[in-house]
């Protein structure tokens, strides 16, 4: 492909971007919110207070998938199955309860792969097979849909 036709075409992507942005639907008001996972996970209850203190309507929290604050630190017989023996979520209800008492709600994002799912070469390495991230996270949505 020609350096000049390559232009035009990402030319003719942004500029249908663009056009479609405006087109996207979305809340019609900005959420206020905040990032603080590590006092989130220290169960302070002042810290939720505060929270609530300051209006925020949501939190983001790392939900540690692997590592020392993983929740599942052995490989589960069913992964997709929040009630599997091998997943710990006891720090994570709490962070939950604790925001919603100010009625705060709660963003997870999946960090840190544990070790039998990619080998032990890291938290910070994808898994071997993603079909074990694919069935935490479906666990992990289970568990906190709020039924």
């Amino acid at each position: 492909m020609s350096l000049l036709r390559t232009a035009l075409l990402l030319a003719v992507v942004a500029a249908l971007a663009a056009l479609s942005a405006g087109a996207a639907s979305g809340s019609r008001h900005l959420m206020v919110g905040l990032t603080d996972h590590a006092a989130a996970l220290n169960a302070d209850p002042r810290f939720f207070t505060n929270v609530g203190a300051l209006n925020a309507e949501v939190l983001r929290v790392n939900l540690y998938w692997g590592g020392p604050q993983g929740v599942a630190r052995r490989k589960p017989a069913n992964g997709a199955d929040p009630d599997d023996p091998a997943y710990d979520w006891h720090r994570y209800d709490r962070v939950v309860l604790n925001a919603a008492r100010q009625r705060v709600r709660i963003a997870f994002s999946i960090f840190a792969t544990p070790a039998w799912a990619n080998r032990g070469r890291g938290r910070n390495r994808p898994p071997n097979n993603l079909v074990h991230l694919e069935k935490f996270a479906y666990a992990a949505a289970a568990r906190y849909s709020g039924t």
